[in-house]
């Protein structure tokens, strides 16, 4: 065997197995993003949620009571508001 084809079996190992590392570590840091990523928007979803039941609660559901006396009114229930809201796309 030439000593140049030794040379570049090594250097071709050595760029293999950097291109393994790199690759490894840039899917790990992928993978660690996405998760942080919809951590996020779930968090943000609960909060918005959250903010529109609060509102039905204080803001919708007082004007409603007296009709609520007599009948069943589903803007009343805050989950009600949630999904309209959803999926009016506001």
């Amino acid at each position: 065997m030439k000593l140049l084809f030794k040379f570049n079996l090594v250097f071709l190992l050595l760029f293999l197995l950097g291109i393994g590392a790199c690759g490894y570590f840039s899917w790990d840091l992928l993978q660690k993003n996405a998760r942080a990523e919809i951590a996020e928007n779930a968090r943000l979803l609960m909060s918005n949620a959250i903010a529109v039941r609060v509102y039905t609660n204080t803001q919708i559901k007082p004007l409603l009571d007296t009709q609520l006396r007599y009948t069943f009114l589903p803007q009343s229930v805050p989950a009600f508001c949630a999904e309209v809201s959803r999926f009016s796309g506001s």
